[in-house]
């Protein structure tokens, strides 16, 4: 019998180490007993978990900025955004400030640009937001270069908000032509808010901006500043492989699908290539010189003069 009760006094024993029994508080573990894998045993671990944002948690304005995605709303503390690099002249409006700092709803979100934390897009809701004490404000990621975030801002604010003035469209236009001398007129104008013919007179006017012999468009493709320099080189094409195809000649010149059939047209036509001459005289018109045409008829001296009105009686 007493055998019998040292074989049941084993399991007891194995048992009472088991870490599903109550043990004593100097008990210790076995290493390799099963753990929940959600709770890190090494406290550095735990210390390196991540933890909620926002609402749910603080996260500092440096691990936003990082780790946001670029369009999506996140709330930044005030205290971390920089002055914008506004395209207006004379800076905030502070009386259109007190205006939407006296409106209750919720301001929409601003724009600021990652790698800087200056704001793109916003400085009226962002001062609106501070004057009514609030210390976060919604804000949006923007990734880009610093002539990219200004380019932004320019179109943000020419699509919505206080208008910009003519003054500050027109300046705004001359920066973006000394960061992007390439950027055809049109493409500048769709930016600020003007017509091309402004942009083409604030491009000559501005000494700072480099003259480029090419402008790129919106669609991105590089197309030559004269139009003559393309059509000669069309022609030339032409001349020199007429098997090539309409599209291909258009291709390698620069120029327009439609430009490229003129050119062809007037080639075949005997005529120039530029209409107007573009510096080379037609085929097909006469060479003008100094001597009087003959269908202008010059007066002289000699001629005779018209016969003169019979006076009218008294």
């Amino acid at each position: 019998m007493g055998h019998s009760t040292a074989q049941w006094t084993e399991p007891k024993t194995t048992e009472t180490c088991s870490p599903d029994t109550s043990a004593g508080p100097g008990a210790t573990e076995d290493p390799g007993s099963s753990e929940d894998p959600g709770t890190p045993s090494d406290p550095a671990a735990a210390d390196d978990a991540p933890r909620p944002s926002g609402p749910r948690g603080r996260t500092s304005p440096a691990t936003l900025a990082a780790e946001a995605p670029e369009g999506e709303e996140v709330r930044v503390t005030i205290a971390s955004l920089q002055p914008a690099d506004s395209p207006r002249l004379r800076g905030v409006d502070h009386e259109h400030v007190l205006r939407m700092a006296g409106v209750d709803a919720p301001l929409p979100p601003i724009l600021v640009h990652r790698p800087t934390m200056r704001v793109i897009d916003g400085m009226h809701r962002l001062r609106a937001a501070k004057l009514r004490g609030d210390t976060e404000i919604e804000a949006i990621f923007f990734d880009g270069s610093a002539a990219e975030a200004f380019a932004r801002a320019v179109e943000l604010n020419i699509a919505h908000g206080l208008p910009l003035t003519l003054a500050d469209r027109r300046a705004a236009a001359a920066r973006i032509l000394a960061a992007e001398p390439q950027a055809s007129d049109r493409m500048v104008a769709a930016r600020t808010g003007l017509s091309a013919r402004t942009v083409a007179a604030v491009r000559r006017s501005t000494a700072r901006i480099p003259q480029t012999n090419t402008r790129v468009g919106a669609d991105g493709r590089e197309r030559p500043v004269s139009g003559a320099r393309g059509r000669r080189l069309a022609a030339r094409i032409i001349s020199d492989r007429p098997e090539a195809s309409l599209r291909e000649v258009a291709r390698t010149a620069g120029i327009s699908l439609s430009t490229a059939h003129d050119v062809r047209r007037r080639l075949r036509e005997g005529r120039d290539p530029v209409p107007g001459g573009g510096g080379t005289p037609p085929q097909s018109d006469p060479v003008r010189t100094g001597a009087p045409s003959p269908a202008a008829p010059v007066r002289t001296s000699a001629s005779p003069a018209p016969p003169a009105k019979p006076a009218r009686p008294a």
